[in-house]
């Protein structure tokens, strides 16, 4: 069984970095989604998002090569554990204490013979076809975490109130980081490793040993959630696979571009990093 892998990696109009990251080893691949933070919210100059992604991917490189067969809750737990242990214990949590924490999103898949392994943490999402029927796993949890300031930040956009809608932005991102990690809020990587194993967690068979993978961080997921620019999740896997992932991030462009405030399309940031990591298998 063979299998081929082609990603993206597309920073959002007007953001200064790209804070999502792609990884893998062996045959074990993860698509990380850094937490963006209102620029005006105190951030550590260096334990920023980017940082937590970079570190944490450097984290799971080292647990996975140690042993890739165990459960994927464990092994990303063991990296959070490893990088917290290694930068945030005496003096580094100290230094950190003040400061908003870094967090991501993860998608974690292993692919095996006749079949592959995924764990999604976080409002990043995997598709997986692995019978001719396309499904989608996301964690939606934090969706539900003050969605009357979510509400709020559309309405905002609209209308192009834009001084209003950093303060409530800032509110926002409070509210998520008190909720975090949390039964009452939701489970992201952050500094707690327990939160591994609230993660979202299954296996596919594969019928006649192929399938198809694709990882999409929520900027990417856009296209279909908030942008409608294909009907089904099926029609954006197929797109990707036959056109590439550019034709993607070209269309998710294009449109941010020309519904920069959402009045047409009501989203919850005019644009964002569009990540994607695709594994088709095939004998």
């Amino acid at each position: 069984m063979e299998h081929t892998v082609s990603y993206c990696l597309s920073q959002g109009l007007a953001k200064v970095r790209n804070e999502d990251l792609i990884g893998f080893f062996d045959n074990i691949f993860w698509l990380l989604d850094g937490a963006s933070i209102p620029s005006d919210i105190s951030v550590h100059r260096k334990f920023d998002t980017l940082w937590y992604v970079k570190h944490l991917s450097l984290a799971l490189t080292e647990i996975v090569c140690a042993d890739s067969s165990r459960p994927l809750s464990d092994l990303l737990s063991d990296a959070i554990a490893s990088l917290v242990e290694r930068y945030f214990t005496g003096d580094g949590a100290a230094e950190l204490r003040g400061y908003y924490p870094p967090s991501s999103t993860v998608v974690l898949t292993r692919i095996t013979a006749q079949k592959f392994d995924y764990l999604v943490l976080g409002d990043s999402y995997l598709l997986t076809d692995a019978n001719g029927s396309v499904e989608s796993i996301s964690d939606l949890r934090l969706r539900h975490v003050a969605t009357d300031l979510r509400e709020q930040c559309a309405r905002l956009l609209r209308a192009r109130e834009l001084e209003s809608l950093a303060e409530v932005e800032r509110r926002l991102a409070r509210r998520e980081l008190a909720a975090r990690n949390s039964p009452e809020g939701y489970w992201i990587a952050g500094l707690e490793s327990a939160a591994a194993e609230h993660a979202i967690t299954g296996t596919c068979m594969l019928s006649q040993d192929r399938g198809r993978l694709l990882a999409l961080s929520d900027g990417l997921a856009a296209a279909y959630e908030h942008l409608s620019l294909y009907s089904s999740w099926k029609e954006l896997l197929d797109a990707v696979e036959t056109e590439g992932f550019q034709a993607l991030i070209n269309r998710i462009r294009h449109e941010e571009a020309a519904d920069s405030f959402g009045k047409t399309h009501s989203r919850p940031r005019i644009s964002d990093d569009a990540s994607g990591l695709l594994i088709q298998i095939a004998p």
